[in-house]
This record gives structure tokens, C-alpha cells and sequence, in this order.
């Protein structure tokens, strides 16, 4: 049990060393990134609503998988 701890501990402790170097790093780059933020904005929407649209695509509504269910040839 007190192996656990340690090792508990010692990973707790890495995680915030990280997220300290994640919060001085990014109060870093505010400065450099406010003249760019509403393009990012724009930029980062487009990417998800390809991402959702390419993984929805080719769905069966009856199947969930990809392509025609067995038997049809997707000619209406």
C-alpha cells in the first residue's frame, strides 16, 4: 500500500510540473496569438465540421456501418 502512495504521489507531482510548464508557456504565447485569435476560431470550426461530416458520411441509418446494407445496391 505505501508502494501505491509513493508512486501516487510521484505522478501527482509530474502532472503539475506539466501543467505549470503548460500555464507559463501559454501566458507566453497570449501576446503573440491575440492578433490571430478570431481566425484560429474560424479556422479550428471548419476542421471540426469536416472531421463530423467526413466521419458521418457512408453511414447506414440501419446498419451503422459504412456502405449499403447486405442485399440493397443503394440504386433508389
Amino acid at each position: 500500500m505505501a508502494y501505491g502512495a509513493g508512486a501516487a504521489l510521484g505522478v501527482a507531482t509530474a502532472d503539475g510540473a506539466y501543467a505549470l510548464v503548460a500555464v507559463a508557456g501559454g501566458s507566453a504565447l497570449v501576446p503573440l496569438l491575440a492578433p490571430v485569435t478570431a481566425p484560429l476560431r474560424w479556422v479550428s470550426a471548419v476542421v471540426l465540421v469536416v472531421l463530423g461530416v467526413r466521419g458521418g458520411w457512408g453511414r447506414s441509418p440501419r446498419t451503422g456501418r459504412a456502405g449499403s446494407p447486405r442485399g440493397t445496391t443503394g440504386v433508389p
